[in-house]
């Protein structure tokens, strides 16, 4: 009988994963590792990162994607620290495989701009629109804080036929890093 190998090419016991940001060489067991989608440890202990990966079939599906957990990677202090907060633990949700509690924190953080932001209105739909007809956001800033509003609703409430798109929940995450700095980093570059 052959072997896994002889039949497709894969070694039948180790993945070999190369991490983006130091290049070292990351060895994942195929048999637990087979269908695997979420954050894996850089094998540089002293990196602050994890990677993100999607495994099928025994291969990687997508390059690995850092994700930085202790750092949110943003250099600004007038951020405040409610926002960083809660994007601290939409990155810890990120990369332990939650997804709907990932796009629900992003969400979460939108509701927290607006109202740092004194936007009007009683529902997040209606601050955001305030916010762009009042000229504090940009269209293609409106329609980012959009998307992350409608993917969180998908996060927040049982629907059984709509659910989150394999990998949506990244996007959505790097969406609202931007908006984050396009709100209040951008403006302070600006002067």
């Amino acid at each position: 009988m052959k072997s896994l190998r002889e039949l497709t090419g894969i070694d039948d016991k180790f993945i070999s994963i190369r991490c983006p940001v130091c290049a070292r060489d990351i060895i994942l067991d195929r048999c637990t590792y087979f269908n695997f989608k979420g954050p894996i440890k850089c094998s540089d202990l002293s990196h602050s990162h994890s990677l993100y990966v999607k495994i099928k079939d025994g291969r990687l599906s997508t390059p690995p994607q850092p994700i930085y957990f202790d750092d949110p990677d943003f250099k600004s202090p007038p951020i405040p620290v409610e926002i960083l907060n809660d994007f601290k633990e939409a990155a810890i949700c990120l990369g332990n495989n939650a997804p709907n509690a990932c796009v629900v924190m992003c969400g979460r953080i939108l509701e927290r701009v607006t109202i740092d932001k004194n936007a009007k209105g009683n529902t997040l739909y209606d601050k955001i629109k305030n916010l762009y007809e009042s000229g504090m956001i940009s269209k293609t800033l409106y329609d980012a804080f959009t998307k992350v509003r409608v993917i969180r609703n998908v996060g927040a409430h049982y629907i059984p036929s709509v659910k989150i798109k394999d990998g949506e929940e990244k996007k959505i995450f790097d969406i609202t890093k931007h908006i984050i700095e396009h709100v209040y980093i951008l403006p302070l570059l600006t002067r």
